[in-house]
């Protein structure tokens, strides 16, 4: 079974998701900031494994976990600790909200704090955030059109008076 976690700077600002199947790397998709932030430490990941600190008999040691191991998530949650990075487990009806989330005009925090608490709910009111937040995502991307619309036809004004002006 795929999971998805997704991966948050002190800021709480995303750098990405990381898919899961049954504890070994499936997948990730890093943003813009997460490429700059820890893409070169994902692809060393795929070669090198994840940093990994055990105790044996008091001593402790770090060891690598390959991607393709069942501990690999165990793996970068410890990783995560470390950075200060925040993981974040999402339920898939969570992840559909974050995923509706993300195209509204929210701050960092507030998308961060409304995912933790969409994590907490029920599925029956789960399928009631999505139907808002499905809404209001419908209802930015009118405004947007609007104002893409607006500021076309003001550039094109200009653009007359401009030429205009000049002969």
């Amino acid at each position: 079974m795929e999971s998805v976690s997704l991966l948050f700077d002190p800021e709480c600002q995303v750098l990405g998701e990381l898919f899961t199947r049954n504890g070994s790397f499936a997948h990730a998709i890093l943003t813009d900031e997460g490429e700059k932030t820890i893409g070169d430490i994902l692809a060393s990941w795929q070669t090198e494994g994840v940093p990994f600190h055990r105790q044996l008999q008091g001593v402790q040691y770090q060891d690598r976990i390959s991607v393709r191991d069942p501990s690999f998530f165990d793996a970068v949650v410890q990783w995560a600790k470390a950075m200060r990075l925040s993981l974040v487990s999402v339920p898939s009806d969570a992840f559909e909200c974050w995923q509706l989330m993300t195209q509204l005009p929210l701050e960092n925090i507030q998308c961060y704090s409304m995912l933790l608490a969409l994590r907490a709910l029920p599925h029956e009111e789960l399928n009631e955030w999505k139907k808002a937040l499905a809404e209001a995502s419908e209802a930015v991307q009118i405004e947007r059109k609007k104002t893409s619309a607006r500021v076309t036809h003001m550039w094109r004004r200009l653009a007359r008076k401009l030429l205009a002006e000049v002969h």
